[in-house]
């Protein structure tokens, strides 16, 4: 295609995912699609690839594929116009039990010309708890209802029996059932907006664009895989524990740089646990290749070219690739230090193009219980954090991290719809890991319970391993959490199950960002705005960056001395992680 026509269907194409992201928005019941974005959409060409993907999770960037494959290979040749797919067993394409995949064939005068995919994170489907995200379950059939590719809907219409069953598994029927027709909704208004592109650039043309962007993207991250040094690299990082037992897990990847073409191995990883941060194996991948993603500009399409240079592989029945029955309802936790280990070992090829370690992923909430009246809920309040410092500029504070670009919950409507108290919600000072570049900072919050009982459910990590830093920056400070801190605190492990009851409060720290570079080679005037801005005290900046603020102003001559008499080379090499967090 002449590059024009290119970027005007391309353009097209993005303004339709971006619909069906607005369209989940607007119409969705569930706060955690509504508010937190905890979903993605996307168009796979007529093949099954896909080529356009919405706004939302880049983790999910490589799950669709898995998905896709299982239904075509259930439904290859039986798919008819107006059906609507669905699955979500990690163990046939899917990622775990609450993210539910809903796919619809589109066909033009020749077959199937596309297919429209949204993947959302559903509020309950059944299991041992309600919110089907427990951190201790031992078996996947404890984690809810498992859907193997069936149909939706047939030929427009409601497949009732398979719509009965989903309403008789969960808890919640009124969230669960209105987020699916959202996702409904928002088929039929992209499958619109595609007929109006067809009938405007014609179904040659758009065949032809899918093939292009395709071979556009994967030429681009070839050309850039070309620019780094063949060879064997590798990185170890650690989740706190298994759940189970204190014994941290490892997160082991070596990369070989062949060529245009990268391979990754997670051989030496941790085997299997009989707790639910397993992940499957396409889930892994994804994480591998939401990291990868981050070496190239944000002009470059998301689509599947990108993984055609990028081959991922773990031995089966590790964490990293879990075998059936394991459970894996919380897998998001080791897709983050997947995120991380994968960025560690890159840095060693491209180590202007990484950022040091961020919070470590999600730290992912859920308070359950029954209101006065009886009624289950369950408040969906996962903690997203921060960036760790990148080579030219410091880390974010207070937002997601690249590879989970889902928003925190707002405070005001958690405390309007549910029994809870917000006491705290902020950036933690003095977190952000030192660096030339500053790690950004963390997010404390606290919840208190106002009525009956509730389960409290957290799954969080870095709270033995710090957020690594680079090229001689500092790790971030680790998280922690602490229940009734006003009263007898007890310290609780990075995950947990806990019953609480009206007046218990939890206080959760996230981890804060790594660093990048000599702290001490930190722009004195930076050092001093973070002071102004709260985000340091004059003790931190004085400890961590040799900088002497008196008077509320920088003391150059005394910082110049402090800087002279305890600097040290930075080492360029310092990305290694250990199991007690020393970066």
């Amino acid at each position: 295609m002449d590059p024009i026509s290119f970027t005007l269907v391309r353009s097209s194409l993005e303004l339709i995912v971006d619909e069906m992201t607005l369209t989940m928005v607007r119409t969705a019941y569930s706060g955690n699609i509504r508010e937190a974005m905890d979903f993605s959409a996307a168009i796979c060409s007529g093949t099954g690839e896909m080529v356009a993907q919405g706004p939302c999770l880049a983790v999910h960037l490589g799950s669709i594929p898995a998905a896709m494959e299982a239904v075509q290979q259930r439904f290859g040749g039986e798919m008819a116009a107006g059906d609507v797919y669905m699955l979500n067993d990690p163990y046939c394409g899917g990622m775990h039990l609450p993210d539910i995949f809903l796919i619809k064939p589109l066909y033009g005068s020749d077959g199937i010309l596309a297919y429209l995919v949204i993947v959302a994170d559903h509020v309950d489907v059944g299991g041992s708890t309600l919110g089907s995200r427990s951190v201790l379950s031992q078996e996947i059939y404890a984690e809810g209802l498992r859907i193997p590719p069936v149909r939706l809907q047939q030929q427009g219409k409601d497949v009732t029996d398979v719509w009965a069953i989903l309403r008789q598994n969960t808890r919640l029927p009124h969230m669960v059932l209105g987020d699916i027709r959202s996702c409904l909704s928002a088929f039929h208004s992209a499958e619109q907006l595609l007929r109006k592109t067809v009938a405007e650039y014609g179904e040659p043309v758009l065949t032809q664009f899918f093939s292009d962007s395709l071979t556009y993207s994967e030429r681009l991250l070839r050309e850039c895989i070309r620019e780094f040094p063949d060879g064997h690299y590798r990185f170890t990082d650690w989740l706190d524990d298994s759940i189970t037992a204190p014994e941290p897990v490892r997160i082991e990847v070596s990369l070989e740089v062949r060529g245009d073409e990268l391979y990754f191995d997670f051989a030496g990883s941790s085997k299997q646990i009989k707790a639910s941060i397993n992940s499957t194996l396409s889930f892994t991948q994804s994480s591998v290749y939401a990291a990868v993603r981050t070496l190239l500009p944000g002009s470059v399409p998301n689509n599947a070219g990108l993984f055609r240079p990028i081959h991922v592989s773990a031995p089966p029945g590790t964490v990293v690739h879990a075998q059936e029955p394991a459970p894996v309802a919380q897998r998001g936790v080791t897709g983050s230090r997947v995120i991380d280990a994968t960025l560690g070992v890159l840095a060693q090829v491209a180590p202007q193009r990484i950022p040091a370690a961020s919070e470590g992923g999600i730290s992912s909430v859920r308070i359950t219980g029954r209101a006065a009246d009886g009624r289950a809920f369950v408040i969906w309040d996962s903690m997203v954090g921060t960036w760790g410092g990148r080579p030219d500029r410091d880390g974010v504070d207070g937002c997601s991290n690249f590879a989970m670009n889902v928003a925190n919950a707002s405070v005001e409507i958690i405390e309007s719809e549910y029994p809870v108290l917000i006491h705290q919600y902020g950036l933690r000072p003095d977190s952000g890991g030192a660096g030339k570049y500053r790690g950004g900072l963390g997010i404390r919050r606290e919840w208190e319970l106002l009525e009956g009982e509730a389960t409290f459910v957290m799954r969080s990590d870095r709270a033995r391993t710090a957020p690594w830093g680079l090229a001689g920056g500092k790790p971030g400070a680790r998280s922690s959490s602490v229940l009734n801190p006003q009263g007898e605190a007890r310290i609780l492990a990075s995950k947990f199950e806990l019953q609480i009851k009206r007046g218990d409060r939890v206080l959760h720290e996230q981890a804060a960002g790594g660093g990048h570079g000599d702290a001490f080679a930190r722009d004195p005037q930076a050092v001093w705005r973070d002071w102004k801005n709260g985000k340091i005290s004059v003790e931190h900046a004085a400890q961590a960056y040799g900088v002497i603020i008196r008077d509320a102003a920088v003391d150059c001559g005394a910082t110049q001395k402090m800087r002279e008499s305890v600097a040290q080379p930075a080492d360029p090499t310092e990305n290694r992680v250990t199991p007690d967090g020393q970066a």
